[in-house]
């Protein structure tokens, strides 16, 4: 196996990584190198282009739900009914805190949630000034709805895409939800 050294330029710049080339050596044999290859952006080039992706898809996604199911609930709603739908029985602090988004806030969704019906608060048994939130059963099925048309619209988009796209996709999946990771514990 051939494995050249890192070009000297390269050491100044972003750490190189190990890929997988093929070189045709000759016509009828084909020879897997380990070459070292910076990355081709830098890490804020790599964060503009990620957000404008999840921009993009987040704005598609919007608009095609919105032909096939109505106007959907404003992004802040429904993330309060997936959080509820996580973690039944949540405290009103809790989800402003979980959400990231000032207790007023949280209060104002919270009243316009349970006026359409689709969540519920009561107070809690041992405190009566700590209020608990869960969903109704109509907001459990709006949510499962939503999810589920979502999913079909990328499930759809995916099918429509080359093997090697899927597969690319697929394979960024595991380091994408440790960014939300990093992300999250850092707020």
């Amino acid at each position: 196996m051939i494995a050249p050294t890192p070009a000297a330029h390269l050491a100044a710049g972003p750490p190189p990584r190990h890929v997988k080339i093929t070189v045709p050596l000759c016509l009828s044999e084909m020879y897997y190198v380990d070459a070292m290859v910076a990355p081709k952006k830098s890490a804020m080039e790599s964060a503009a282009d990620l957000s404008r992706l999840i921009r993009e898809l987040r704005r598609i996604l919007r608009m095609r739900l919105r032909q096939d199911l109505g106007q959907p609930l404003p992004g802040p709603a429904a993330e309060l009914l997936r959080l509820t739908a996580a973690q039944p029985g949540l405290r009103v602090g809790d989800a402003a805190k979980g959400l990231h988004i000032a207790p007023n806030t949280t209060s104002t969704l919270v009243r316009q949630l349970t006026a359409a019906g689709l969540l519920e608060r009561t107070s809690d048994d041992r405190d009566g000034r700590v209020a608990r939130l869960t969903l109704t059963p109509a907001g459990t099925e709006r949510l499962r709805h939503w999810r589920d048309q979502r999913a079909a619209l990328i499930a759809d988009a995916l099918a429509a895409l080359a093997p090697a796209d899927r597969a690319a996709i697929e394979g960024a999946l595991p380091a994408l939800d440790r960014l939300v990771h990093v992300l999250d514990d850092r707020g």
